[in-house]
């Protein structure tokens, strides 16, 4: 079993926090990451799924961004303030 990071204890559904992406705006692998900000959707064994609202899906759309236990580092998951982050994305 993963253990689960640091970065990942204590997290509930609803929670939301700033993380980054390693995919481009197409889904195409990048080196430098989107700081993109999501709703914890679920709490799983070896990964957590955010919700992130997107507005190229429409007003209530998005997708979901999973990101593994062994990635947590690399996604580096945080709290985040709603009223500055948004203004920034």
């Amino acid at each position: 079993m993963n253990a689960v990071p640091p970065s990942y204890a204590g997290l509930q559904v609803g929670n939301v926090r700033r993380f980054e992406w390693y995919l481009d705006e197409h889904d195409h692998p990048t080196d430098t990451p989107r700081t993109l900000v999501g709703t914890v959707d679920a709490v799983q064994a070896d990964r957590i799924v955010l919700w992130v609202r997107d507005p190229k899906f429409g007003t209530a759309g998005g997708w979901w961004a999973y990101l593994k236990n062994e990635d947590a580092e690399k996604h580096a998951l945080r709290p985040t303030n709603l009223t500055r982050d948004l203004k920034n994305c």
